[in-house]
């Protein structure tokens, strides 16, 4: 859906194609998973997938960002290094 732009409302069942029952166990609603379920669960993962990005600090020493690294784990952050050429 993200790389092509397609909307949610796109997004229909097999059945809708080829009038076969399928997907047969998310429309019976099998192990508990409706179609409106499956749907919802799309529209959750595509409607908020904006990061924004901090960037404390950069480093010509590869140790000061492995000490910074480890100080922000230490706190609860989870967070990487990118190495760039200058």
């Amino acid at each position: 859906m993200d790389k092509y732009s397609i909307p949610i409302t796109n997004i229909v069942q097999h059945h809708y194609w080829s009038g076969k029952g399928c997907p047969k166990q998310i429309r019976e609603g099998k192990e508990g998973i409706t179609w409106n379920d499956f749907i919802n669960m799309i529209k959750n993962q595509f409607t908020n997938n904006i990061l924004y990005k901090v960037q404390v600090g950069a480093f010509s020493k590869k140790e000061n960002a492995i000490k910074l690294s480890n100080e922000l784990k230490k706190l609860g952050y989870d967070n990487f290094i990118v190495t760039e050429k200058k």
